[in-house]
């Protein structure tokens, strides 16, 4: 199985590269790519902590282009790998020395301890890595789980973005979002012709198939 390492750009409303999520892609034989939660999910903890090494050093590899650039990189952690940077000394340590990087939680993180104080989050809020919220609208993420005030950005699921954006409900949403987090990303922006809404929403990211996506090691053709 080949494991490859994806830019996803993140851009504002304006098309302005605001900066990237890190991807990965599992290839197996060359031609069938797999679900990256799939692979990771049957994962141990030792597999887990190897694979956060291995991404943290391909953001490193980086980090003078986001520094210069004063972009930022996302890196999706499930439960397990917030455990694991929490108890891992390297980790912790490598994380804090690039604040560029930003945590983005899953929308299962929450299935296992859903109250507002979970301390995991408590945790990770405490460092120097921004947390996000992935796929606001989706199962079991929503507006209460940003009560607690641990998210700096919130990102919109892209299906409940598709359904909602058809809806005259759709401002009061994003106002009622803005609330607890003011920094909202919209996934799935596919064209252009939802761009007036969004600007009126005072969306702050956009995310999606518009927006082509680069191997990580060709990061500086984004710019």
């Amino acid at each position: 199985m080949n494991i490859e390492f994806v830019a996803e750009p993140i851009v504002s409303i304006n098309e302005k590269l605001l900066g990237v999520e890190l991807l990965t892609r599992f290839v197996l034989n060359m031609t069938k790519p797999l679900h990256p939660q799939f692979v990771i999910s049957g994962w141990d903890f030792e597999r887990k902590q190897s694979f956060l090494y291995q991404q943290i050093d391909v953001i490193a590899s980086k980090r003078s282009w986001f520094e210069r650039n004063g972009l930022f990189c996302t890196l999706n952690i499930d439960d397990d790998m917030a455990m694991l940077i929490s108890i891992d000394e390297k980790l912790k340590n490598n994380l804090k020395s690039m604040p560029f990087v930003k945590l983005e939680v899953s929308e299962h993180f929450h299935e296992r301890e859903p109250e507002l104080k979970n301390p995991l989050l408590k945790s990770l809020n405490q460092g120097q890595n921004g947390l996000w919220l992935d796929d606001l609208g989706a199962g079991n993420a929503n507006i209460a789980c940003l009560l607690n005030g641990y998210f700096e950005v919130a990102k919109i699921d892209r299906y409940f973005f598709k359904e909602e954006i058809k809806k005259n409900t759709f401002l009061l949403l994003i106002k009622n979002i803005r609330k607890y987090c003011d920094k909202i990303v919209v996934e799935g922006i596919e064209s252009r012709q939802h761009f007036p809404v969004l600007r009126e929403a005072n969306i702050w990211g956009l995310q999606g198939y518009l927006f082509e996506s680069v191997p990580f090691h060709q990061i500086e053709s984004l710019l």
